[in-house]
């Protein structure tokens, strides 16, 4: 009997889950086409016990999508799970030096390591096997490989994300060009203000609904417009960037800036010892200078909450759970600065400021999304602080 083509499905999602019924369903069809069965021989998802619709019993299980990438019994390695870096790159990485072949649906992996990995499976002598979709689910890459084979294609045109379905449909009921339903999909706001720009998304992003165009992404502007730019709206009249203050907050904010709220980032992205040493050093120096500060005074200018508080307040919530282990700022934990701990507790304890704090979110989203820092996007257990204890500054 011939030798059949075994597979290894990373990712058990719809489209996972759809080889998977493919593979069996239509088993005698594949057979026929490919000359040989094709069969899956192994899995890896998150979940193991997930109901999926689909009996996955008898596949070989593997938690770790690197181990089935690895393994002996596999031909062909499927990678369907999505992300641009992680477990996708990871396992992609490691079936093609194990001399696996590749399936994979991974555009956002391929518009950044595609290179990288297509030349490593040209050295391995594997093949390297991708396909997209877009424009209401148009297969491109298979039909632009195939197409070039017999026809010189001189464009390309290309809608993004939930435009899809707006631009084919007027195209098709009102018989418009594609250039003139672009232009109604962009006034309406379905498509971004400049759909030319290639480069990667920022937050924080204000946006102006009406225009359908960014007003900035530049924190200390957004601040300083949400103080007083909607007074006229919300009735809201705080000020935390009062005129007799100005003066203070202007000369604070640089400092706190640069050593704190990205300090925190030149300590933990540092490439070199050297790189590290300065700003972790840096770090800590202004974290010294401002419990001495606050051993003096409420708040960083006096007895009144300002914008300077508020610019330092993210870094400092965020230190003890995510800072001082992930990013190796872990000279002293925060809560060793008696009055630096006291006064991130009253601040995250006035109205309205707790509910902005997601924890578990704040965890999940840097652990997960530097894997130059943390290979195998592991998420730490601890450590547990209590923002909730009281601060004892008063009332």
């Amino acid at each position: 009997m011939t030798t059949p083509l075994r597979l290894g499905i990373a990712g058990l999602g719809t489209v996972g889950i759809g080889t998977v019924k493919i593979c069996q369903s239509h088993a005698d069809l594949l057979t026929a086409r490919a000359g040989r069965p094709v069969v899956v021989t192994a899995v890896s998802a998150r979940s193991r016990t997930k109901d999926r619709g689909v009996d996955i019993s008898g596949f070989a299980w593997e938690d770790d999508p690197v181990a089935l990438a690895q393994r002996d019994d596999i031909d062909v390695f499927v990678e369907l799970m999505g992300g641009e870096d992680g477990p996708a790159k990871a396992s992609v990485e490691a079936a093609i030096a194990a001399g696996k072949h590749v399936v994979t649906a991974n555009k956002a992996m391929l518009a950044i390591h595609g290179q990288d990995m297509a030349e490593a499976a040209e050295a391995a002598k594997v093949a390297l096997r991708f396909e997209a979709a877009v424009a209401g689910g148009i297969p491109v890459i298979k039909a632009l490989t195939e197409g070039l084979a017999g026809n010189q294609i001189t464009r390309v045109m290309g809608v993004m994300n939930g435009t899809c379905n707006y631009i084919l449909t007027r195209m098709e009921n009102d018989g418009v060009s594609y250039d003139t339903v672009f232009a109604d999909a962009q006034a309406l706001g379905y498509l971004e203000a400049d759909p030319t720009v290639t480069s990667r998304a920022s937050v924080p992003v204000l946006w102006d609904r009406k225009r359908h165009t960014i007003v900035s992404n530049e924190s200390s502007e957004i601040i300083r417009m949400f103080n007083s730019a909607f007074d006229g709206i919300t009735g809201n009249s705080l000020d935390f960037y009062p005129q007799d203050l100005r003066a203070e907050i202007d000369a604070i904010n640089p400092g706190v800036y640069d050593d704190v709220n990205n300090g925190v980032y030149k300590t933990g992205f540092a490439q070199s010892q050297g790189a590290y040493d300065t700003a972790v050093s840096a770090l800590f120096a202004r974290l010294d200078k401002l419990e001495e500060r606050l051993s003096r005074q409420r708040y960083l200018t006096g007895d009144r909450v300002t914008e300077a508080d508020w610019r330092l307040f993210p870094t400092l919530v965020r230190f003890d759970p995510v800072y001082v282990g992930h990013f190796k700022c872990n000279v002293r934990q925060l809560k060793e600065y008696p009055n630096l701990w006291a006064y991130t507790r009253e601040l995250y304890q006035m109205p309205g400021i707790a509910g902005t704090v997601d924890m578990d979110h704040i965890r999940t989203h840097y652990h997960r999304s530097h894997e130059s820092i943390n290979k195998f996007r592991i998420i730490p257990a601890g450590p547990a602080v209590d923002f909730d204890e009281p601060h004892g500054r008063g009332a």
